[in-house]
């Protein structure tokens, strides 16, 4: 279980959150909420479900989705 972060806070996102992008759909075409799996200064490397992880940049993301412990 997810819970929806009130805003986007580029330094409380974590490894193992959710991002949820501003567009519609995600990277080929697959749906827009994906893994964090590294930080990186300038986005994330998120995963999808694809084949390869995809690298979003911060101003990409609409919302920010924390694990409940």
């Amino acid at each position: 279980m997810y819970q929806k972060m009130s805003e986007v806070k580029i330094d409380e996102i974590k490894v193992k959150d959710k991002i949820v992008l501003k567009t519609v759909k995600g990277p080929e075409g697959t749906n827009n909420i994906g893994e964090v799996m590294v930080i990186k200064s300038h986005g994330v490397l998120a995963d999808f479900g694809l084949k390869y992880s995809y690298i979003i940049p911060f101003k990409a993301i609409k919302e920010h989705w924390k694990p409940i412990e």
